[in-house]
């Protein structure tokens, strides 16, 4: 390893030396104070010091007092800087130590960080560094660059903040000695709120021993509409396509990061209000969305609900929502009326966070923090030709539109040299707006109020040793990690074919002598500019997981010699005519073909050779094993791709333990049973919305939670228990067994159902009702004595284990009348004041509860008696002559049969009561639908001829 140049040592050494004042001054600091407490006196015992009760957002209110407005304003701004360090030359210290900005962004495309060694050790010192410049100067007095007035700074530390959402590169800034935690989808795909916890208490525990306190993430953006041709499509950057997940998935990450970093990191959820049905990359261009507010409701803002004023505790909360670039045509219902991007469009952000949501939890503290000022997106928004930006007044607009930090990224006024020098054109045009405009001032203290009273939230009181984790805590970052296999383990899913055709088209694992040809996408990328470049997926990664779990060494079920390894880049070569190797050969030589995916995109040729395979030369993969494993999003293949493939499994993450499951599955170690993917996939047909409505094959319990009953429903293949007894008048409350999906989760939240009671024969409703957890409720009270039936209605429908109750009449609870028949048998009783129990007489079995929907046995009348009818119209209709009207008339009357037929068995208005009628009323009715549609073609026919009088017959047969 190279050494450090004298620069680099130099800077080191003068943070050493800032690290030797900093621990003088604390322990002058401290003596001082322990010398002040031995000689003054002790104070009154009947009170505690004021700061100890103080809340966070009375600490802020007592800071702000003290804040000049270059300190005010300068809480406002965030800023991202280039280079791996920050000396007393750099701008950042500049920035930092003369206008104390708010915060710092941190991103591996500045080059602030290292690799692939020693990355989180150095990144450690970068973020120590900057908190103690911030820390240093307060330690002097300075003069105001505005006022001219000295004044002495207050410390207050930074925001240290990256974007981190999973999967490594290219979305992670931090690539290497972190754990390789997996991205959103594939802990979407496990549907399991406490993995996605445990994914988030990794993250906040490791992110904040290295310092980082803002934390841009999760994603809360739903991915309605996969488009894998768009360069704006999100992959699995999302927890997925139901805004009900990804709102639950989010809000227990969430939870989780707050639980590990111990609430030191604020976390900030992006990019509200959603750019699920964005069309152009957030950074490249403004994209227009054509929905309404109530359709944002419904879909793009559900989640952020969750996390916000509907989140299910303050720890499932985010502490800050990152507005997006994004407008909307229609919004308040004009589709002509067209927004301005809700970042800079006071109207219409306004509109959003009077929600009641948004609204209470803006109320309790949450900040709005701007998406990057200085992005190509803004810049064409505000002059298309690229000829001028006035950055002072984009600024502007994005506070008054409602943003309390703006995140000013490289921004550039028209006419400045460097970005520096733009940054600090803004800061000094809002301090001398704040001195000016009362108004603006009011709106800059109450922004600065918010962050300030985050800050203390997370550390109480601000001290640099609180803010500077301890060094010691760098040793256990990365590794693996259990909660990231389980994650690779339980959302690993099979896309095609379905299980019931797996056994047949893959019946063995690779045998002992097959040959297996990996194809990689291996997806280069470096950590810095002058970092080795590494590949996100190795070019042996799956061949090396498969010889350590089933070589020579671990069972030898394969041999080392008949794996080999290429890479997408050597299968272009071979797709363009070029120099490949012996890949075209190995390819007809193998028994397998084992393909590993990314994303698919036109930026990068190399990820399209394997569909260019599949379409130029599927000659070298036909007759051949081809499996395939997305460690990307499972729709980058369409339906042509699909039926070329044997097997087609997504892991959505490209983590070695993605990898390990992927082996596993591979040798039928593993099935993957538990995952579904949590986005559409359009190539085999799966479609989350349809996924998850209630699943037909399911039986839905009902039960009386009040009064208590046991065993309300007995088992399908025991006879039906005796009718439950219930008190007339008496008020029921029912609940439904949880109702799932076809994935087998919960339904989401406010699926609609709605029970349904039959009583005595008159059916009635509740109102439409929703579940929540799977789950729904309602009370009922019967007016009446007599037999009661409680159903359920679903769309789709679902098999309901229906309730059957007795509901006697008061005088049945009275002693009965003695008669001539049990005189004899009953002896008189002399009276005790306390009542005889009457003596039971013999009654007859009580009759079956009377039928309430149709069986197979109905349909297969139904089918009879329709095919009858049709047989019997087609023969009378051919007896005259008229073979083509004859089959119109035969269908008809079969049609129209079938067609009473589902009118009962869907349970329509008056279809309770027919069913009861028995198997002879299903008959009759079944009888009339055929007559029926026997008469409506023959009215048909009529109308014909009237039209066509010469064309009343067939014509005749020519030989």
């Amino acid at each position: 390893m190279s050494r450090p140049s004298i620069r680099t040592r130099n800077h080191r050494t003068a943070r050493q030396h800032h690290r030797a004042d900093r621990h003088f001054l604390l322990s002058a600091a401290l003596l001082a104070a322990l010398l002040g407490g031995l000689i003054a006196p002790a104070p009154p015992a009947a009170g505690a010091p004021a700061s100890q009760t103080l809340t966070a957002a009375e600490r802020a209110e007592d800071l702000l007092a003290t804040l000049s407005p270059e300190e005010r304003v300068g809480q406002l701004i965030l800023v991202n800087f280039s280079g791996s360090e920050a000396p007393p030359e750099s701008d950042i210290y500049n920035l930092i130590s003369n206008y104390h900005i708010g915060g710092v962004i941190l991103n591996a495309a500045q080059d602030n960080f290292t690799g692939p060694e020693n990355t989180v050790e150095n990144a450690y010192n970068l973020i120590e560094s900057l908190q103690e410049i911030e820390w240093l100067a307060t330690q002097t007095t300075i003069t105001e660059t505005v006022t001219g007035a000295p004044f002495t700074p207050v410390y207050v530390p930074l925001f240290v903040g990256l974007s981190q959402p999973g999967d490594g590169p290219p979305y992670d800034q931090i690539y290497t000695g972190l754990t390789a935690l997996p991205s959103p989808a594939a802990i979407g795909a496990t549907w399991d709120l406490e993995l996605s916890k445990e994914a988030g208490e990794i993250k906040g525990r490791e992110l904040a021993a290295l310092g980082i306190n803002l934390l841009f993430g999760p994603s809360l953006d739903v991915l309605e509409n996969p488009n894998p041709e768009s360069l704006s499509d999100l992959g699995v950057r999302t927890f997925g396509g139901d805004p009900f997940w990804v709102g639950r998935m989010g809000s227990a990450h969430i939870q989780g990061i707050h639980a590990g970093s111990q609430q030191r990191i604020a976390v900030i959820g992006k990019h509200f209000p959603g750019i699920g049905g964005a069309d152009r990359p957030v950074e490249e261009e403004v994209s227009t969305v054509r929905k309404s507010l109530e359709q944002l409701k419904q879909i793009e803002l559900a989640p952020f609900f969750y996390v916000t004023g509907d989140a299910p505790s303050p720890e499932a909360a985010v502490d800050g929502l990152l507005i997006s670039h994004i407008r909307y045509q229609g919004f308040l219902g004009n589709i002509r009326a067209t927004t301005r991007p809700i970042s800079f469009d006071e109207a219409s952000f306004s509109t959003i966070m009077d929600l009641e949501a948004f609204a209470s939890w803006r109320a309790g503290g949450g900040i709005m923090i701007s998406d990057d000022l200085g992005s190509r997106a803004v810049r064409r928004f505000y002059d298309p030709s690229g000829l001028s930006f006035n950055a002072r007044l984009v600024v502007r607009d994005a506070f008054l539109a409602g943003n309390d930090m703006l995140y000013l990224g490289n921004i550039l006024d028209t006419g400045d040299t460097n970005p520096i020098t733009t940054v600090i054109r803004i800061h000094n045009f809002f301090t001398q707006k704040y001195q000016e405009d009362v108004e603006f001032a009011r709106q800059v203290d109450l922004a600065v109020l918010r962050i300030l009273t985050l800050k203390f939230e997370m550390y109480g009181t601000f001290a640099l040793d609180l803010v500077v984790p301890d060094p010691g805590g760098l040793g256990g970052l990365g590794g693996s990690s259990q909660t990231v296999f389980e994650i690779a383990r339980t959302g690993a899913t099979l896309i095609s074919p379905g299980f019931q055709d797996l056994e047949a088209q893959l019946p063995d694992a690779p045998d002992l002598d097959d040959r297996i040809i990996f194809i990689t996408d291996t997806n280069p990328y470096s950590q810095c500019s002058e970092c080795p470049v590494q590949d996100s997926l190795g070019i042996n990664a799956m061949e090396a997981t498969i010889a350590r779990l089933y070589g020579a060494e671990a069972g030898n079920q394969i041999q080392g010699r008949n794996l080999t390894s290429y890479t997408f880049e050597t299968l272009a070569l071979l797709l363009d005519g070029g120099a490949a190797g012996n890949l075209e050969s190995d390819l007809r030589s193998a028994d397998w073909i084992v393909i590993a995916m990314q994303d698919v995109s036109q930026s990068r040729p190399d990820s399209l050779a394997f569909r260019r395979l599949l379409a130029e030369r599927d000659d070298l993969v036909r007759s051949k094993r081809l499996i395939v494993f997305a460690f990307n999003a499972p729709y980058f293949l369409d339906a042509t791709d699909i039926s070329k493939v044997t097997a087609y499994y997504a892991l959505y993450s490209k983590t070695g333990e993605a990898v390990e499951i992927a082996a596993r599955i591979l040798f039928k170690e593993f099935v993957p049973s538990l995952g579904a993917s949590p986005v559409s996939v359009s190539g085999v047909g799966y479609d989350l919305i349809r996924a998850m409505e209630p699943d037909p094959a399911q039986l839905i319990v009902l039960s009386i939670i009040s009064p208590v009953i046991e065993a309300l429903v007995p088992p399908l293949e025991q006879e039906p228990a005796e009718p439950i007894e219930m008190d007339l008048n008496q008020q029921m409350t029912l609940e439904t067994s949880v109702i799932t999906d076809h994935n087998g989760n919960p339904v989401p939240d406010g699926t609609p159902v709605q029970f349904v009671f039959l009583l005595n024969g008159v059916e009635t409703f509740s109102p439409v009702l929703i579940t929540t957890e799977g789950i729904a409720r309602t009370t009922y009270t019967a007016g009446e004595p007599g037999s009661l039936q409680i159903g359920l209605n679903t769309e789709p429908r679902v098999p309901v284990a229906v309730l059957d109750i007795f509901i006697p009449t008061p005088e049945d609870f009275l002693t009965p009348t003695p008669t001539s028949e049990n005189v004899e048998a009953t002896p008189t009783a002399e009276p005790t004041g306390v009542p005889q129990e009457p003596t039971p007489a013999a009654t007859d079995p009580p009759e079956p509860p009377p039928r309430t929907q149709t069986d197979l046995v109905d349909w297969l009348i139904a089918c009879l008696v329709s095919f009858s009818i049709g047989l019997l119209v087609y023969r009378i209709g051919t007896s005259a002559g008229l073979t083509r009207w004859s089959i119109r008339w035969a269908f008809s009357a079969g049609i129209g049969g079938l067609l009473v037929y589902l009118y009962l068995a869907l349970g329509f208005n008056g279809a309770i009561a027919a069913v009861q009628g028995g198997r002879g009323a299903v008959i009759w009715i079944t009888l009339f639908g055929a007559l029926l549609g026997w008469t409506v073609s023959g009215a048909w026919y009529q109308l014909h001829l009237r039209r066509s009088p010469q064309r009343n017959t067939d014509p005749p047969k020519v030989d």
